[in-house]
């Protein structure tokens, strides 16, 4: 996997489940995803698609409530 550092200078937001202290839902990553959660990316790598940009916040809430929705697909995939 590439190096996560500074992938982005975004403001993300993790919208999945939470997992451990480092990442719980709606925590936001100043400077995009850190490089201390690369090995967790690495061992599951459907958590990156859970990074979203802040602006699509309110879209991802929405989206969290369908059963069918992509965010959720991927969150079902991860705590299954």
């Amino acid at each position: 996997m590439k190096d996560l550092k500074k992938e982005t200078a975004e403001t993300v937001v993790y919208v999945g489940p939470n997992i451990g202290h480092e990442l719980q839902r709606f925590r936001v990553f100043k400077n995009g995803i850190p490089t201390t959660l690369t090995p967790t990316l690495e061992e599951k790598p459907t958590l990156k698609g859970l990074f979203i940009d802040v602006d699509q916040l309110p879209q991802a809430v929405r989206d969290l409530r369908d059963p069918n929705s992509t965010i959720s697909t991927l969150c079902k995939q991860i705590t299954d």
